[in-house]
């Protein structure tokens, strides 16, 4: 069978209930080495880590243009590449463990580390350091950069090996936001797109992710491994009465941040973009649309 038309999903589950497909980095032919034992493979490797050079990079369930999109990796990420083969390479990312297929024109083998990380929803990156620069590159929140020091230029740092990037648009690698609710709102109407992680895009758990990691919370990539990783239960018996702004409400296949005592934040695809609504309105649209019901309602502090 061709390179990654197997389905892995079924594969792996039929290999070991236990393990979790979407991260679990194994073929019949090939797997990661952290799995010896759990799961029977041909080969194991360690792999080599490469690191996304492009500003976004699209993760696919199988290696082809048009398959679908898991999720996205972001400039300066770290992705483990257990093989390559025809232009796609096969492995995870190092930061949440998404396992896919990327194009090997993002990734590259000797990238400086990275120093420090867009926080703003988009950025752009020139030329020269100047914002009459024509041609610019969009940069989306969380790609990370290397700056090397030296003086500013009209306000903008030099990024080795992109150009140019306002300085105020960047902070230091490892520096936390814990206004969580604050870097959301900042995505108030950017489009929603499936498996999306930027401003030009996102869906629901990308807008949670991207929040919590700028307030240095670890978080999964998906709304069901976010339910059972994040925060504490509120109640017993899901209650909107009961939430506090910066509360999780999950529904199935969904999640959302109350902003307020009221109000949920969060990218959906009634809109078809991030907005801002009565949290009792949102849980009536989706139990009488969808036969949806809050599952949990979870505090992080």
């Amino acid at each position: 069978m061709a390179f990654g038309e197997i389905d892995r999903y079924h594969w792996i589950r039929d290999q070991n209930p236990d393990l979790d497909p979407r991260l679990t980095a194994a073929r019949p032919d090939i797997a990661w080495s952290g799995l010896r034992g759990e799961i029977d493979a041909a080969r194991f490797t360690a792999g080599k880590v490469h690191t996304i050079t492009v500003p976004f990079a699209d993760l696919k369930k199988t290696p082809r243009p048009g398959a679908q999109l898991l999720t996205q990796g972001l400039l300066g990420e770290k992705f483990r590449v257990l093989e390559r083969h025809a232009g796609w390479a096969f492995g995870f990312l190092e930061g949440d463990g998404y396992v896919g297929y990327l194009k090997v024109t993002g990734l590259g083998e000797h990238a400086p580390e990275p120093t420090h990380m867009v926080t703003v929803p988009l950025s752009h990156v020139y030329s020269k350091p100047d914002l009459k620069t024509p041609g610019p590159t969009p940069l989306p929140f969380g790609a990370r950069v290397t700056i090397r020091g030296g003086e500013l230029r009209k306000g903008f740092a030099e990024a080795q090996g992109l150009g140019w990037i306002y300085a105020r648009h960047l902070t230091a690698l490892g520096a936390t936001d814990k206004d969580y609710l604050r870097t959301a709102g900042r995505f108030l109407n950017a489009p929603y797109i499936w498996g999306g992680r930027t401003a030009l895009g996102l869906d629901c758990s990308a807008l949670v992710q991207l929040a919590l990691m700028r307030a240095g919370i670890p978080c999964p990539r998906d709304t069901d491994l976010q339910l059972k990783e994040l925060g504490h239960s509120i109640t017993n018996v899901p209650d909107l009465g009961l939430s506090k702004k910066g509360d999780l409400v999950f529904f199935p296949g969904h999640v959302g941040f109350m902003a307020s005592d009221s109000h949920l934040l969060h990218a959906n695809s009634t809109h078809m973009r991030v907005t801002l609504e009565d949290a009792g309105k949102v849980a009536d649209r989706l139990k009488s649309g969808h036969g949806l019901a809050i599952v949990d309602i979870r505090r992080l502090r």
